[in-house]
């Protein structure tokens, strides 16, 4: 009997770990996660947090070796988190850098939003971690924009740098 017993608290604990996972659980559209915190580089040391942060902190927990991409659906798992609108996803890493990609395809701000990255930087015992935005045309282009819907909120010492592909890149560091 007392057998029983102990085989009935397992199995309503491993029931209530399991619904606890479920009601954690959230669908997320990409773009949302976009705001002026995210753009001015205050995604987590502001409160509250900016919802990037939820972004990060899943890719810093979970990582890249439980991301589930479904490209005809255009959407991401990482960890307990669906993500909605994202078109492709690439992990790389080299001596000192691991990045993750995400192909998108959003308006987010005025501007064409059409990748996110995040990166991480090891060297001895420090790392850093960093994320940026890369925004389809120009940088005066993307600037105009970005400061005709954001207006005084975007903190303009976050500069755009263009990138090879003629695009606009919008990088931001931060240390953990």
């Amino acid at each position: 009997m007392k057998q029983f017993q102990n085989i009935n608290k397992i199995s309503l604990l491993i029931v209530g770990l399991i619904f606890t996972q479920l009601v954690n659980a959230q669908n997320i559209q990409i773009d949302t996660l976009i705001d002026t915190k995210a753009i001015n580089c205050y995604a987590l040391f502001q409160h509250p947090e900016s919802k990037i942060a939820v972004l990060l902190q899943d890719f810093s927990r979970d990582g890249q070796k439980n991301v589930k991409l479904n490209k005809s659906k255009q959407t991401m798992i990482v960890g307990n988190n669906t993500y909605y609108g994202v078109q492709g996803y690439r992990y790389y890493k080299t001596a000192h850098t691991e990045q993750d990609d995400l192909a998108v395809d959003s308006n987010v701000f005025g501007s064409q939003l059409i990748k996110i990255a995040l990166q991480k930087y090891k060297s001895g015992k420090t790392q850093s971690n960093g994320y940026y935005f890369v925004f389809k045309g120009t940088p005066t282009t993307v600037l105009y924009h970005l400061r005709k819907v954001v207006g005084d909120d975007w903190n303009i010492e976050n500069a755009l740098d263009e990138t090879p592909q003629g695009n606009s890149k919008l990088s931001c560091g931060y240390t953990r």
